[in-house]
């Protein structure tokens, strides 16, 4: 006698919801699967892991089965071993709901330690090192800038809302471990000026001169992300790992009556989609909050039937196919012969690589292209390539507006987690409302800098470099020498440009926030507000209070500009280098027999 299947309702990517008596599953994904009573836990998790397309070497789930109660009511039970399994079996066959919901947690396991090339030849063809964990709802995220600003426990009690980009679903908010700051390594401002004479000339541009293009910066994440050194690889590594729509009703990718989605977004995606793979058109005839109905564009000439209807489900957000007349017909062949869809669209395209942006942030517009290519045979422009990257980095990270908007809570976070830490504002009153703050600097300095600072030489060098961002703006950064002659950073400020009121603010913070060391050396270029900043009376920065050195590297700079030349940049670098005054003459001395305008 054949044993019975048994279906299991796999839920994942969304948010346990816990009530009185009951336990159900918000949001997310969700598919059917089949189990039977002879199969071990190790065959039906491998059979999750089917279903969710993910790999056991980089994935860890854990499952919670929607388990009832002989009071009648169901509570979340962990499903992790045979007896456990057994036990879901059981309450199968015993109650009336032969359908078995499970709730699943995606866990990242650290994969084994191998170069990139190593991996690509031995993941799977959906396996990615750093899989997608989809995220849980951040509906609560927006918040005013002001009240946070004004109210540090309206913003101390918001810092648990900052969720990363891979997240999990989670039964309670619990407090995390607190976030750590992870600080890219920053050039040394000294440049060894004795290293072989170039012969040609460079530009010597500083590299705040740069103007690339600030909306093509993408936003990094602190984890590791994948590498992709050759575009050809991506069909094996990448394209697989995308979002899937077809589940056990559909077959050869069609659609089936019952079939359900999340939301109307989805099912209009998946439609697009569809119809983007099978090289087809279609209309929309009603397309409402509770109704979704498409038919074949080439209905009329091709006599094709193909035709869908969708409705919401009263209880839920999400809508099911309640008729559906499909495949199209055999003589309704594509329409659209040009390399590119009409369909695939920027908004489209951003919904596809959400997946591979949360992966690979700083991903090429090329590999997105390539990566389009793959998986619907068009090339769209690179144009629209860069539009779908910003929406979906938009709707990962938080829009420039949102990242602002954040930044109370950051820096009240920085300040929780690193007592001692200093933080000081600067906003402008709005013009409409004076009691609404509009942002204009922030200065920050942690505490283990400013008591590290103390051991240091007294010595601080400061700089700014631009931020491409849409409001620009404009990072001034002030760093220390420890005794093994190691940059040690110091201080750090937003500010909106480079001026005489910038600097001399920052100037201001350090002094009375940081240190009040006197005799202290700052060494900067030559801009015209550290100029005015480190000669104003009662600064504090003022000699005998402090003394102002400039930059040799910025020097050179400007004497390359000047004079194109780059034996007498290099011989100039070496003189101001040198340490004996014999030195010093001889290498004036080359520069004057090169150009006796640079002597």
């Amino acid at each position: 006698m054949e044993l019975p299947d048994y279906p299991i309702y796999c839920h994942w990517g969304g948010e346990i919801l816990q009530s009185s008596g009951d336990v159900t599953y918000k949001g997310g994904e969700r598919k059917f699967g089949f189990v039977n009573c002879q199969m071990s836990y190790d065959e039906v998790l491998s059979k999750v892991y089917d279903l969710m397309r993910c790999d056991s070497r980089y994935v860890e789930l854990k499952i919670l089965m929607r388990y009832p109660m002989m009071s009648g009511s169901y509570e979340a039970i962990p499903l992790d071993d045979d007896n456990s399994l057994k036990a879901m079996l059981i309450a199968m066959s015993q109650t009336q709901s032969t359908t078995m919901q499970l709730f699943i947690e995606q866990l990242p396991k650290q994969p084994e330690t191998q170069s990139h090339l190593e991996s690509f030849h031995e993941m799977d063809s959906w396996a990615s090192p750093f899989p997608y964990l989809p995220l849980t709802n951040q509906s609560g995220l927006t918040g005013s800038f002001t009240r946070m600003l004004t109210d540090e426990q309206y913003a101390s009690e918001h810092i648990s809302e900052l969720t990363s980009p891979t997240q999990t679903p989670h039964v309670e908010a619990t407090n995390g471990d607190p976030s750590m700051i992870l600080f890219d390594s920053l050039d040394q401002i000294c440049v060894d000026f004795f290293r072989d004479e170039a012969v040609g000339v460079d530009s010597d541009v500083d590299e705040d001169e740069d103007t690339q293009d600030a909306n093509d910066k993408a936003i990094r994440e602190s984890a590791p992300s994948q590498i992709f050194n050759n575009v050809a690889e991506l069909d094996s590594i990448l394209l697989d790992s995308w979002r899937t729509w077809s589940n056990n009703h559909s077959f050869d990718g069609e659609f089936a009556i019952g079939q359900e989605f999340d939301s109307l977004a989805q099912l209009k995606d998946i439609v697009k989609g569809y119809s983007i793979a099978k090289n087809h058109s279609f209309k929309v005839l009603e397309s409402e909050p509770t109704k979704y109905v498409v038919e074949c564009k080439r209905k009329s000439s091709c006599k094709c039937s193909w035709r869908l209807r969708a409705i919401k489900d009263p209880c839920l957000a999400s809508f099911r196919i309640v008729r559906y007349n499909g495949p199209h017909a055999s003589n309704c062949l594509g329409d659209i012969n040009s390399i590119d869809h009409p369909l695939l669209s920027s908004d489209f395209v951003c919904n596809e690589i959400k997946d591979l942006i949360r992966a690979d942030p700083s991903l090429k517009i090329r590999v997105i292209v390539q990566a389009v290519k793959g998986k619907f045979k068009y090339t769209i422009t690179y144009k629209r390539a860069w539009s779908a990257k910003q929406k979906a980095i938009a709707s990962i990270f938080g829009d420039w507006e949102k990242s602002y908007e954040e930044l109370p809570r950051y820096m009240q976070a920085l300040k929780e987690s690193n007592p001692g830490t200093v933080v000081e504002w600067c906003t402008l009153a709005s013009n409409e409302d004076p009691s609404v703050h509009i942002f204009l600097r922030v200065f920050w300095a942690f505490k283990p800098s400013i008591d590290g600072f103390k051991h240091c030489r007294p010595l601080i060098t400061i700089d700014g470099t631009h931020l491409y961002g849409k409001y620009k703006g404009t990072l001034l950064i002030a760093m220390g020498t420890d005794a093994n002659s190691q940059l040690f950073p110091l201080a750090f400020a937003i500010v909106e440009s480079e001026n005489g009121e910038s600097w001399k603010w920052f100037m201001k913070c350090i002094r009375h926030l940081v240190t009040q060391r006197e005799g202290l050396c700052v060494i900067s270029d030559r801009h015209a507000g550290i100029l005015q900043t480190m000669n104003e009376v009662n600064s504090g920065w003022e000699e005998p209070h402090a003394h102002h050195r400039f930059c040799t590297r910025h020097l050179a700079s400007n004497v390359n500009s000047q004079f194109k030349n780059a034996y007498v940049k290099n011989l100039f670098g070496k003189a101001a280098d040198a340490r004996q005054r014999k030195k010093f003459d001889y290498y004036l001395g080359r520069i004057g027999e090169l150009n006796v305008e640079a002597r």
